[in-house]
């Protein structure tokens, strides 16, 4: 509850937020100057607030053998080191379409950027994936044929044939 902080409840909103963004939200909410504190993350307090805000970077990701960047309506993956995908999430929500064939100007341009990103956060040079598939934690995500296929339950029937369940076999 906060009766003099919130200023517009019951909405829905569409703003693109990740979980980093909560720590500078709730600094900035409690008074503390989040430009003089280096942390991944965007204050949305505006947002919270009833103000307009949008995100002033994109998304940055990497976990395990796994990365991706969103920004705008673009979200470039790479899953288990397969090589990255492009998706039209404004238009393509669920990712079922990779579009990188067809913009390899957008994947240029998002790979730069998170490659800098990478470059930047890490210290390192370049990204070269690193298999973790030893790791006590790895868990492969299958949609590459590198683990147990995975079916969304919110899957539209006409494309459960991209996802199946049991290897199709001819009689």
């Amino acid at each position: 509850k906060w009766p003099l902080g919130l200023k517009s409840v019951g909405r829905i909103e569409s703003a693109k937020l990740h979980v980093v963004d909560l720590a500078p939200t709730l600094l900035q909410a409690a008074g503390v100057d989040i430009k003089t504190v280096k942390m991944q993350g965007e204050s949305c307090l505006e947002l919270i607030q009833g103000r307009a805000w949008t995100r002033s970077q994109p998304m940055f990701f990497q976990y395990q053998d796994h990365r991706a960047i969103r920004d705008n309506s673009w979200t470039l993956a790479e899953v288990d080191g397969s090589g990255w995908e492009l998706y039209d999430v404004q238009k393509d929500p669920f990712e079922c379409r990779n579009l990188a064939d067809e913009n390899p100007d957008v994947v240029s341009k998002m790979n730069a950027l998170w490659t800098t990103w990478w470059r930047e956060e890490s210290g390192e040079k370049s990204y070269e994936p690193v298999s973790t598939v030893n790791s006590f934690d790895y868990h492969p995500l299958g949609d590459r044929g590198s683990g147990t296929m995975y079916v969304p339950a919110a899957m539209p029937e006409e494309l459960k044939d991209r996802y199946p369940v049991v290897a199709k076999t001819e009689n």
